[in-house]
């Protein structure tokens, strides 16, 4: 069975139970053997289409509308190498891992432009928010509602440690809240990762750890809406304020009005939209600038309409506050002219997030008024896709210093198997390995002297 199919019939397991082991999912299937279905597992986690757990997968959690997140509109089902492949221009999100920095460099290598999104990363032009400002006016906001409501605040802070932009965000908002807040406060500090499941275990055990928490704040929407769940499951009454804005959850949370009392939104849909002017102005022959900042705004359940509103597909940033928030060009007085249709790769680590659904359709839109593409995909098969265009270059650079009567020694890998195709067709030298691939390459080679 080919792969696109197999892949169906692991979702379409999926939708009739919540989880599945791999032995069910082949049994499902078909012909076919337990790696293969825990490699389309992978793929599909990659993609954002389910979530990967021990010893199978399972369903991913139920929109609103009742329906599984769909994916962003230009990321497929056969999205991976080829998608990304040969862009003009990277928009790349902060990717944790050293093999995100396969991507930097490729693009530095290359000349190409590239965008930073919402984290500094070397070599790119940062696109985002100004981090420690949302948090500071998020916690002048957080101090305003509460004075009067509470003399001691006991703060319960969920962070991402492991990115600077949401380590920021934390250190802002307590810098807001203290220079306004008129009682006493303390703060704990604890790592959601930004997931909801990480999170949710980490603020239940935080609220038995720490009682008196009565204020929480969350660097991203997955932080706090775990935080407010946990805090309904423990019977804590809290005060939660959180940073992000990124889909229809966190709105549906402010408009109940109940325990979220402000988010600070960062506004995906303008920071996809400034992503695809920033970039086309540098295709069209301008320079890169050193940062890109994107606006926020505190939205209270008071202010919410204001800036989002409820239709039939959920809620849509309104037009004329994203005309106030930022100045969006129309198309047509753009003044940008492009020597072909240029292709922009935007490489989300979690594609189905709601951020990153809202950035990229917005990506898209623009870039349809401009005449320019943008392909999304998961950045694992372009980090795997660089890396081993790297190892080719080292394998040709190798092959070059290798002189006639020179003996050399090859060990395993995929690195060395290059260099074995490099040098098959050179003439006089010997060749010491252990490598059985390496052998079956240059056996048979009147003028290679090869020794295992």
């Amino acid at each position: 069975m080919i792969k696109s199919a197999r892949e169906a019939q692991i979702l379409t397991v999926l939708r009739t139970q919540p989880r599945a082991s791999v032995w069910e999912l082949r049994a499902a299937i078909g012909a076919v053997s337990a790696v293969t279905v825990r490699r389309d597992i992978a793929r599909l986690a990659e993609l954002g289409m389910l979530r990967r757990m021990h010893g199978g997968a399972a369903r991913l959690p139920e929109t609103r509308s009742g329906s599984p997140p769909a994916l962003p509109e230009g990321l497929n089902a056969d999205a991976g190498a080829a998608a990304i492949a040969d862009v003009d221009a990277i928009v790349l999100p902060p990717i944790e891992g050293r093999g995100a920095q396969a991507l930097r460099l490729g693009a530095r290598r290359r000349g190409i432009p590239f965008l930073a999104e919402s984290a500094s990363q070397d070599g790119g032009t940062y696109l985002g928010p100004d981090n420690r400002a949302a948090g500071q006016d998020l916690g002048r906001a957080a101090a305003d509602h509460l004075n009067g409501r509470l003399a001691l605040a006991n703060i319960l802070i969920v962070s991402l440690e492991a990115l600077p932009n949401t380590r920021l965000r934390a250190d802002g908002f307590l810098e807001g809240f203290g220079e306004r807040f008129k009682g006493r406060f303390t703060h704990w500090r604890i790592d959601g990762r930004g997931v909801f499941r990480t999170a949710l275990r980490a603020c239940l055990d935080a609220f038995q750890a720490y009682p008196g928490t009565n204020v929480v704040f969350g660097v991203n929407d997955h932080s706090i809406l775990a935080a407010i769940e946990a805090a309904e499951r423990s019977g804590t009454e809290i005060a939660a304020f959180s940073i992000g804005g990124e889909g229809g959850h966190i709105f549906d949370a402010l408009e109940e009005n109940r325990a979220l009392k402000a988010c600070c939104g960062l506004f995906p849909e303008i920071v996809g939209s400034s992503a695809i002017d920033v970039v086309g102005r540098a295709l069209a022959g301008g320079r890169m600038p050193m940062e890109v900042l994107t606006p926020h705004a505190v939205l209270t359940p008071q202010t919410l309409s204001q800036f989002y509103r409820r239709d039939a597909d959920g809620w849509s940033l309104a037009p004329e506050s994203a005309r106030a928030l930022t100045r969006i060009p129309d198309p047509h007085d753009s003044g940008l002219v492009f020597a072909k249709q240029f292709i922009i790769g935007f490489m989300p680590h979690f594609p189905a997030h709601d951020w990153y659904r809202n950035m990229g359709r917005a990506m898209e839109r623009r870039a349809r008024e401009l005449g320019l593409v943008v392909r999304i995909a998961a950045p694992r098969a372009e980090i795997a896709r660089e890396i081993s265009s790297l190892r080719a270059s080292i394998a040709r650079v190798a092959a070059m210093r290798i002189r006639s009567g020179d003996t050399i020694l090859i060990n395993g890998g995929e690195v060395t198997d290059m260099l074995a195709g490099e040098i098959a067709t050179a003439r006089d030298i010997t060749v010491v390995t252990n490598s059985l691939t390496v052998m079956d390459r240059l056996s048979d080679r009147p003028r290679l002297k090869l020794i295992m």
